[in-house]
């Protein structure tokens, strides 16, 4: 197809994923962005009568540079009776955004934005996911503001609440957090000029609380270690492999954001609020965290949980597998539906209204998230090998390691004797079936229709 001139590097079989995505697709996303925001007023804030006040501590926004829906920030607070408290403040969209308004009709119909490697579609109109609804630094913004007390030596929940605030923020990238938790000697950090040395304390701090979090899942039976998954991105012509690693300043927000959900999922669940919760099954096997190796191939080939549901929390065992605790997504509002649906349930349960979303709702809107989840989990799988194998056509040719944990032998003698097998290559996290010599078990060739 490339060679008739039908694909190009910008117009790909992508495109003809997308058509089927609708609202994904950036005129309509256009259009529908102008029309839903037409509906709303910018200047009314649907809280203000339970808003608290700006909270006087600063509140980091731990991100990449180029991120652009802020939609998280972290702090501490020490109360009137000395007790700690870790904030954890979330870009508050149910501000302005309506339950079964057309705003929020909108972000129904799209479930979650898409980052894809060339491209990022999203959920709601950019110029309140990237702007007026976004952590700002230059104001303070709206948040939905989560504060929760936790035992130092268990690491579990003590105490937690909720309320609307405003929050004074301050936006830190990674780098510069990992530069600072990665030294002893705080006096070391003079070179991160943008964070001065209290700033410093606050970020170690967190990060203590962070790692008594982690050891408290692992006690819980949690996965803390991440199956390898490189992230692809296309800039500027380029396609870059891009590897997470284990860094402290990721590991600080995973832990927090856990937190929030795990304190939001037993709030909802002792008090009978319905919301869309995150489980995962039990594996058939038991694998332990410093097995990361043999816990990704046995997952590749389905005898462990890869990917997460969610659902209405109805079963005997609620707790998510790979978090160790019970878990409802409520911190990414700004580009996932189902945190708006319980931020919206949680404000109505704080004002002691009738909530928005009945039983019947929240088992609709679920199916409705799976179904548009696993659409998407397809689009982004499909666009990320796509793109993977564009990068793979300049290392033809080349060898790579990988384990062959599948041969499927031919059902009659092959006149070149060639049988196919299932391969995993861990340098690109690329599960792929490939053509296999039996005569010379040591060469695998990527068949020809992948790469060309």
């Amino acid at each position: 197809m490339y060679q008739l001139g039908f694909w190009t590097m910008e117009k790909s079989p992508l495109e003809l994923w997308l058509h089927d995505f609708g609202d994904h697709r950036t005129p309509s996303l256009t259009n529908l962005s102008s029309a839903s925001l037409e509906t709303i007023d910018l200047d009314v804030d649907l809280d203000a009568d339970i808003r608290q006040h700006v909270e006087s501590e600063l509140a980091y926004a731990i991100d990449d540079d180029e991120t652009t829906e802020v939609d998280d920030a972290i702090s501490l607070k020490i109360d009137d009776h000395g007790n700690e408290w870790i904030i954890i403040h979330i870009a508050d969209i149910t501000s302005v955004l309506e339950p079964h308004s057309a705003l929020e009709s909108v972000a129904r119909s799209r479930v979650e934005t898409i980052y894809l490697p060339h491209q990022k579609y999203n959920m709601l109109p950019a110029n309140l996911s990237e702007d007026l609804i976004s952590l700002r630094t230059d104001r303070p913004s709206r948040v939905l503001t989560f504060a929760m007390r936790i035992n130092e030596d268990q690491g579990n929940i003590i105490d937690f609440k909720y309320y609307p605030g405003l929050a004074k923020i301050k936006r830190v990238n990674y780098h510069s957090v990992e530069s600072i938790l990665n030294k002893d000697d705080p006096s070391q950090c003079d070179m991160v000029s943008e964070i001065d040395r209290s700033e410093q304390s606050v970020l170690r701090r967190l990060f203590k609380y962070a790692e008594i979090r982690r050891a408290y899942r692992q006690r819980n039976g949690a996965r803390t270690f991440q199956l390898g998954s490189p992230e692809i991105k296309r800039r500027e012509g380029k396609i870059n492999i891009i590897w997470d690693r284990e860094k402290n300043a990721h590991k600080l927000v995973e832990e927090m954001m856990l937190l929030a959900g795990e304190a939001v999922a037993n709030y909802a669940s002792e008090h009978k609020i319905p919301i869309p919760y995150r489980t995962q099954d039990k594996p058939l096997i038991s694998v332990s965290n410093d097995q990361s190796d043999i816990f990704e191939l046995l997952s590749l080939i389905g005898l462990l949980p890869r990917a997460e549901t969610i659902q209405r929390h109805e079963r005997e065992d609620p707790k998510h597998f790979s978090v160790g605790t019970e878990y409802s997504r409520v911190t990414s509002p700004l580009r996932r539906y189902s945190d708006i649906i319980t931020h919206a349930q949680l404000k109505a349960h704080l004002r002691g209204i009738p909530l928005p979303y009945s039983e019947t709702d929240l088992n609709s809107i679920v199916n409705h998230i799976d179904r548009m989840t696993q659409q998407i989990k397809s689009l982004q799988k499909f666009s990320e090998k796509y793109w993977l194998f564009e990068h793979l056509r300049e290392k033809v040719g080349q060898t790579f390691n990988g384990v062959v944990y599948k041969v499927v032998r031919p059902k009659t003698d092959s006149v070149h004797h060639l049988m196919w097998c299932e391969v995993w290559i861990k340098e690109f996290a690329l599960q792929e079936r490939l053509l296999l010599d039996p005569v010379s078990y040591t060469h695998l060739t990527l068949p020809t229709k992948r790469i060309v």
